[in-house]
This record gives structure tokens, C-alpha cells and sequence, in this order.
């Protein structure tokens, strides 16, 4: 079973599935979909369990949704949707995943459910958290207190096209971030503009999608 939250992670699972076969990816976000096709592509079969309403969810709507899944399950990917995911079968090795009262064959997990912002460190500092759990941050990375910075996926940021606060994946936001947080810290003003929460799924004979998501709340603040 491999959460997967590091590069490391990702190689060991890699190397499992190349001599296991027989993969279950555990979590329905875009990053889920574009690993089962590679699988597909490179001849394994493929199941993609999601604890959510469907497919995608969070990400686009359920009409689009619909359409991704039929695609997947027109290449012979399995797609399992509002599943509720019991346990693992196996002793040394996985052998099967429970889901909804039946055991689903499989010799590796691989679990990308998305993750709550942690926040663990800002707990009892006083530090405001947006509606997704994640921090409230102004143009510097900054919180309601001013010597606090975060960054990356903690945080809550402006979304360019709506105004509101969204949380967001994204590597080359958070490295942006990151550089905003520093230059701030060295007393130097370049505010972040805050970013898109897209993103592309794309491959041959699949539909590409291009998605930009509206944020829950379309609020702005600026902290003095």
C-alpha cells in the first residue's frame, strides 16, 4: 500500500506494480486518471476506487465527470464511485482491497485521495482558516499575524479569475509563494497575484480537459 506524498513513494510503487501488476488506485483526482491510462497504456489492468460522489470530484462537474469515466471504461479501466473502501486483504503482501462488503483482487494500492491542508503547526496561534481548512494568507504570504508566513498547500489564495479564496495543488504556485514569503521577509514588497487552479488531462483518443475551478467564497482580504 502506497501513500503517495513523496518521489520516493512513487518509485517504490512503481517498481511493485512492474513486477506485481494488478494495481487499485485508491482516489479519484486528475492525477489518478492520468496514472491509470499510463498503466493501461503500458498493458495492466486498472481499477480506480473513489470514496466521493464521482469521478473528478471537486474538479469539474458530474455532466463531465460522466463523459471521463465512460471514456475510461470504454479503454477497460474499472471505475468505482461513492465506494466505501473497508480494509486490505493479505498477509505479506496485499492480496485484496474490501470495498463495499466484496474483495477486490489486486497486488498493489496506490492511494491518492487528496489531503486536507496540515495545519497542525498553526493550531492554537490564533492563525484565521479559510472555508477548505487551509490558512488565510494576503498578497505577502502573509497571515493575521504579520511574522507569520505559509505557503503551498497549507494555504488559501487568491484566485486570479474570481476574486475568492481557493486552495490550490500546484508546485509552481507554491514556488512562487515561496519567493513572495522571502523577498517579504527581507523587507523587499513583491505581492503574489494569485493564481488558476487548473489543470490538463490529456492523451491520445481521450478528451482533453482544461479545468478552472471557482472558488467557495468570492472574498478577498488584505490584512494591515
Amino acid at each position: 500500500v502506497y501513500p503517495i506524498n513523496s518521489y520516493r513513494e512513487v518509485l517504490k510503487a512503481a517498481k511493485d506494480v512492474e513486477y506485481y501488476g494488478k494495481p487499485v488506485l485508491l482516489g479519484g483526482n486528475p492525477v489518478s486518471v492520468s496514472t491509470a491510462l499510463f498503466l493501461l497504456r503500458a498493458g495492466l489492468e486498472t481499477t480506480i476506487i473513489t470514496t466521493k460522489p464521482y469521478l473528478l470530484w471537486g474538479f469539474v462537474d458530474e455532466d463531465i465527470s460522466f463523459l471521463v469515466k465512460k471514456e475510461l471504461e470504454r479503454r477497460g479501466i474499472v471505475v468505482k464511485q461513492n465506494a466505501h473502501v473497508e480494509g486490505v486483504r493479505g498477509v505479506d503482501r496485499v492480496e485484496g482491497l474490501v470495498v463495499d462488503g466484496e474483495t477486490l483482487k489486486c497486488s498493489v494500492v496506490i492511494v491518492y485521495e487528496q489531503e486536507k491542508p496540515n495545519v497542525n503547526l498553526l493550531k492554537g496561534l490564533g492563525v484565521k482558516l479559510g472555508f477548505n481548512g487551509g490558512a488565510l494568507v494576503n498578497e505577502y504570504m502573509e497571515t493575521n499575524f504579520g511574522d507569520i508566513f505559509a505557503v503551498g498547500r497549507c494555504v488559501e489564495v487568491r484566485n486570479k479569475l474570481f476574486g475568492g479564496f481557493d486552495s490550490l495543488v500546484l508546485a509552481p504556485a507554491a514556488s512562487k509563494q515561496g519567493l513572495t514569503a522571502g523577498y517579504r521577509i527581507l523587507g523587499v514588497k513583491r505581492p503574489y497575484d494569485g493564481s488558476v487552479n487548473a489543470f490538463i488531462i490529456s492523451t491520445p483518443y481521450l478528451l482533453s480537459l482544461i479545468h478552472i475551478s471557482e472558488p467557495t467564497r468570492p472574498l478577498y482580504i488584505s490584512y494591515a
